[in-house]
Protein backbone atom coordinates (compact mmCIF):
# COMPACT_ATOMS: atom_id res chain seq x y z
CA UNK A 1 0.00 0.00 0.00
CA UNK A 2 1.63 3.56 -0.92
CA UNK A 3 2.20 6.47 1.45
CA UNK A 4 -0.15 9.08 1.41
CA UNK A 5 0.56 13.02 1.45
CA UNK A 6 -2.84 14.83 1.71
CA UNK A 7 -2.39 18.00 0.27
CA UNK A 8 -4.29 21.71 0.75
CA UNK A 9 -3.93 23.80 -2.04
CA UNK A 10 -4.56 27.36 -0.71
CA UNK A 11 -0.80 27.72 1.39
CA UNK A 12 0.61 25.22 0.90
CA UNK A 13 0.74 24.93 -3.06
CA UNK A 14 -0.65 28.39 -4.05
CA UNK A 15 -0.18 31.73 -2.52
CA UNK A 16 -3.32 33.39 -2.49
CA UNK A 17 -2.08 36.47 -0.55
CA UNK A 18 -2.74 39.13 -3.51
CA UNK A 19 -6.16 37.12 -4.61
CA UNK A 20 -7.49 37.89 -1.24
CA UNK A 21 -6.12 41.21 -0.78
CA UNK A 22 -7.61 42.47 -4.05
CA UNK A 23 -10.83 40.88 -3.45
CA UNK A 24 -11.11 42.43 -0.14
CA UNK A 25 -9.66 46.04 -1.12
CA UNK A 26 -12.00 45.68 -4.73
CA UNK A 27 -15.29 45.40 -2.71
CA UNK A 28 -14.10 48.27 -0.11
CA UNK A 29 -13.93 50.71 -2.24
CA UNK A 30 -16.84 49.67 -4.21
CA UNK A 31 -18.72 50.20 -0.69
CA UNK A 32 -16.87 53.44 -0.21
CA UNK A 33 -14.61 51.88 2.34
CA UNK A 34 -11.21 52.64 2.98
CA UNK A 35 -9.01 49.55 2.51
CA UNK A 36 -6.13 48.96 4.80
CA UNK A 37 -2.57 48.28 3.56
CA UNK A 38 -1.96 44.69 2.66
CA UNK A 39 0.81 43.81 4.85
CA UNK A 40 -1.61 44.81 7.98
CA UNK A 41 -4.57 42.76 6.11
CA UNK A 42 -2.61 39.86 6.02
CA UNK A 43 -1.59 39.86 9.45
CA UNK A 44 -5.03 40.26 10.57
CA UNK A 45 -5.86 37.19 8.92
CA UNK A 46 -3.11 35.08 10.04
CA UNK A 47 -3.80 36.09 13.64
CA UNK A 48 -7.69 35.02 13.04
CA UNK A 49 -8.98 39.20 13.62
CA UNK A 50 -12.77 38.93 12.69
CA UNK A 51 -13.63 40.11 9.17
CA UNK A 52 -15.67 42.43 11.22
CA UNK A 53 -12.95 43.76 13.10
CA UNK A 54 -11.00 44.30 9.64
CA UNK A 55 -14.24 46.17 8.15
CA UNK A 56 -14.26 48.54 10.81
CA UNK A 57 -10.85 49.20 10.41
CA UNK A 58 -11.69 49.68 6.73
CA UNK A 59 -14.15 52.57 7.86
CA UNK A 60 -16.98 50.34 6.84
CA UNK A 61 -19.47 49.77 9.93
CA UNK A 62 -22.90 50.01 8.64
CA UNK A 63 -24.86 46.76 9.24
CA UNK A 64 -26.35 46.28 5.88
CA UNK A 65 -22.38 47.28 4.19
CA UNK A 66 -20.57 44.79 6.04
CA UNK A 67 -23.79 41.84 5.16
CA UNK A 68 -22.99 43.35 1.37
CA UNK A 69 -19.31 42.76 1.49
CA UNK A 70 -19.58 39.65 2.90
CA UNK A 71 -22.31 38.26 -0.01
CA UNK A 72 -19.75 40.23 -2.42
CA UNK A 73 -17.16 38.42 -1.11
CA UNK A 74 -18.54 34.73 -1.98
CA UNK A 75 -19.55 35.77 -5.31
CA UNK A 76 -16.53 37.10 -6.12
CA UNK A 77 -13.37 34.59 -4.29
CA UNK A 78 -14.37 32.16 -6.71
CA UNK A 79 -14.55 34.28 -10.02
CA UNK A 80 -11.73 33.16 -12.90
CA UNK A 81 -10.65 36.39 -13.05
CA UNK A 82 -10.07 36.69 -9.32
CA UNK A 83 -8.47 32.93 -9.18
CA UNK A 84 -6.02 34.46 -12.07
CA UNK A 85 -4.03 36.18 -8.54
CA UNK A 86 -3.16 32.87 -7.16
CA UNK A 87 0.71 32.33 -7.76
CA UNK A 88 2.61 28.55 -7.76
CA UNK A 89 4.59 28.67 -4.83
CA UNK A 90 8.51 28.20 -5.31
CA UNK A 91 9.35 24.61 -7.33
CA UNK A 92 6.14 23.22 -6.03
CA UNK A 93 5.91 21.65 -9.83
CA UNK A 94 9.16 20.12 -9.42
CA UNK A 95 8.08 18.81 -5.55
CA UNK A 96 5.35 17.59 -6.50
CA UNK A 97 6.80 15.74 -9.71
CA UNK A 98 9.30 14.02 -7.24
CA UNK A 99 6.79 12.98 -4.75
CA UNK A 100 4.60 11.99 -7.60
CA UNK A 101 6.45 8.99 -8.32
CA UNK A 102 7.23 8.18 -4.48
CA UNK A 103 3.67 8.99 -2.39
CA UNK A 104 0.42 8.94 -3.66
CA UNK A 105 -0.88 12.49 -3.63
CA UNK A 106 -4.77 13.55 -2.75
CA UNK A 107 -5.79 16.73 -2.62
CA UNK A 108 -8.34 18.07 -0.13
CA UNK A 109 -9.49 21.91 -0.60
CA UNK A 110 -12.28 24.08 0.43
CA UNK A 111 -13.38 25.46 -2.40
CA UNK A 112 -17.06 27.14 -3.35
CA UNK A 113 -16.84 26.59 -7.15
CA UNK A 114 -15.40 23.01 -7.97
CA UNK A 115 -15.72 23.44 -11.45
CA UNK A 116 -13.40 26.72 -11.67
CA UNK A 117 -11.28 24.58 -9.12
CA UNK A 118 -10.88 21.94 -12.03
CA UNK A 119 -10.61 24.88 -14.08
CA UNK A 120 -7.76 26.50 -12.00
CA UNK A 121 -5.68 23.49 -11.48
CA UNK A 122 -5.59 22.73 -15.30
CA UNK A 123 -4.71 26.15 -16.15
CA UNK A 124 -1.68 25.62 -13.47
CA UNK A 125 -0.95 22.64 -14.55
CA UNK A 126 -0.74 20.61 -11.74
CA UNK A 127 -3.89 18.39 -11.87
CA UNK A 128 -2.55 15.48 -12.92
CA UNK A 129 0.25 15.23 -10.20
CA UNK A 130 -2.78 14.14 -7.82
CA UNK A 131 -4.07 10.70 -7.67
CA UNK A 132 -7.87 12.17 -6.26
CA UNK A 133 -9.01 15.38 -5.68
CA UNK A 134 -11.79 16.33 -2.98
CA UNK A 135 -13.32 19.56 -3.54
CA UNK A 136 -15.44 20.67 -0.09
CA UNK A 137 -17.50 23.46 -0.90
CA UNK A 138 -17.59 26.09 2.38
CA UNK A 139 -21.14 26.42 2.56
CA UNK A 140 -21.76 22.52 2.75
CA UNK A 141 -21.70 21.06 6.26
CA UNK A 142 -19.15 18.05 5.52
CA UNK A 143 -15.69 18.51 6.87
CA UNK A 144 -12.69 17.45 4.81
CA UNK A 145 -11.97 14.90 7.49
CA UNK A 146 -15.82 13.62 6.11
CA UNK A 147 -14.69 14.17 2.49
CA UNK A 148 -11.32 11.76 3.20
CA UNK A 149 -12.52 9.52 5.66
CA UNK A 150 -12.96 6.46 3.36
CA UNK A 151 -9.90 6.32 2.23
CA UNK A 152 -7.44 3.16 3.61
CA UNK A 153 -3.80 3.85 3.93
CA UNK A 154 -0.95 2.26 5.98
CA UNK A 155 0.99 5.75 6.48
CA UNK A 156 -0.03 9.25 5.32
CA UNK A 157 0.89 12.76 6.32
CA UNK A 158 -1.62 16.12 5.78
CA UNK A 159 0.50 18.96 4.70
CA UNK A 160 -2.23 22.43 5.41
CA UNK A 161 -2.09 25.88 6.52
CA UNK A 162 -5.48 26.16 8.71
CA UNK A 163 -6.76 24.48 11.82
CA UNK A 164 -9.13 22.22 9.72
CA UNK A 165 -6.25 20.62 7.73
CA UNK A 166 -4.64 20.12 11.75
CA UNK A 167 -7.96 18.89 13.40
CA UNK A 168 -8.54 16.73 10.20
CA UNK A 169 -4.88 14.66 11.04
CA UNK A 170 -5.60 14.42 14.30
CA UNK A 171 -9.26 13.00 13.83
CA UNK A 172 -7.07 10.36 11.39
CA UNK A 173 -4.00 10.01 13.51
CA UNK A 174 -1.48 10.91 11.16
CA UNK A 175 1.02 13.93 11.49
CA UNK A 176 -0.10 17.64 10.38
CA UNK A 177 2.84 19.26 8.39
CA UNK A 178 1.61 23.19 9.39
CA UNK A 179 2.75 25.61 6.57
CA UNK A 180 3.32 29.00 7.78
CA UNK A 181 3.50 30.87 4.87
CA UNK A 182 0.30 30.59 4.39
CA UNK A 183 -3.66 32.02 6.46
CA UNK A 184 -2.42 31.13 9.90
CA UNK A 185 -0.01 32.05 12.32
CA UNK A 186 1.86 29.28 14.31
CA UNK A 187 0.54 30.30 17.29
CA UNK A 188 -2.91 28.97 15.50
CA UNK A 189 -2.02 25.77 14.53
CA UNK A 190 -0.73 22.88 16.56
CA UNK A 191 1.34 21.28 14.20
CA UNK A 192 3.62 17.99 14.28
CA UNK A 193 6.16 19.75 12.08
CA UNK A 194 6.40 23.82 10.74
CA UNK A 195 8.02 24.84 7.60
CA UNK A 196 7.57 28.11 6.19
CA UNK A 197 7.08 26.65 2.73
CA UNK A 198 6.64 23.47 1.21
CA UNK A 199 10.21 23.58 -0.83
CA UNK A 200 11.76 23.78 3.00
CA UNK A 201 11.21 20.17 3.13
CA UNK A 202 14.20 18.64 2.31
CA UNK A 203 12.95 14.64 3.44
CA UNK A 204 9.16 14.16 3.39
CA UNK A 205 9.71 10.66 4.61
CA UNK A 206 10.93 11.81 7.68
CA UNK A 207 7.37 13.09 8.07
CA UNK A 208 5.59 10.04 8.29
CA UNK A 209 7.55 9.71 11.58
Amino acid sequence: MTDIIFFDLDGPILDGKMKHYMCYSEIIKKLNGTPIDIDRYWLMKKNKNSVNEILQLSNLENENAIENFKRKWISNIKKKETLNLDVLKKDIMKILLLLQSEYELILVTRRNNCENLVWQLKREKIHNYFNRIFCCPRSDYASKYEAIKHIKFKNAIFIGDTEEDGETAKILGIPFVGILNGLRAKETLSADWYFNDVFEISDFSLLFN
